[in-house]
């Protein structure tokens, strides 16, 4: 935009006009086409940047995702909107605690609302290299003061977080 500014000056002091006003123009199309590429791809539902957070409705979905081979998700106590931090975590939570799970039958989530906190608990065949992942609910819980216990007996997993509700949206 400042380069079409100086060509109009400089071409107002050189006296072709007519000239100018064609690059003027040339250059203008070329720029707006540019800002219609940049918003085009600001305004694409499609890219992931751009989709809406995801929350504790959308569980369902993530296990058919992560794991296909019959998953179970039970929800306990009194569903209701939550802060949207505690809901991203809370779904967070459950993606990492199943990336620590093998792709086998029995794997289960349930989710109890209380009244002053939300219980996370995941439990299923555990993977050979699952500590990590766990190490990133964990990390994920204290950003609320909450807790995790994990622990693993015969080849499956079980964790529980409970994450602390300060206040109901």
């Amino acid at each position: 935009m400042g380069e079409l500014a100086q060509l109009a000056a400089t071409g107002a002091r050189n006296g072709d006009a007519a000239a100018t006003l064609a690059t003027i123009e040339e250059q203008s199309r070329q720029t707006l086409e540019e800002m219609r590429a940049l918003v085009g791809v600001l305004r694409d539902d499609s890219d992931p940047a751009m989709m809406p957070q995801p929350t504790l409705t959308h569980l369902q979905a993530l296990l058919v995702r992560a794991k296909s081979a019959g998953a179970k998700l039970e929800v306990a106590g009194n569903p209701r909107a939550l802060p949207a931090g505690v809901e991203l975590s809370a779904y967070r939570i459950v993606e990492h605690l199943l990336d620590a799970l093998q792709d086998a039958p029995g794997v289960e989530v349930g989710v109890r609302f209380g009244d002053d906190a939300l219980e996370v608990a995941v439990s299923g065949p555990v993977r050979r290299n699952g500590q990590a992942a766990i190490d990133r609910a964990r990390e994920r819980v204290l950003l609320h003061r909450g807790t995790l216990e994990a622990s693993t007996h015969g080849g499956r997993a079980e964790a529980v977080a409970r994450i602390p509700i300060y206040a109901a949206v």
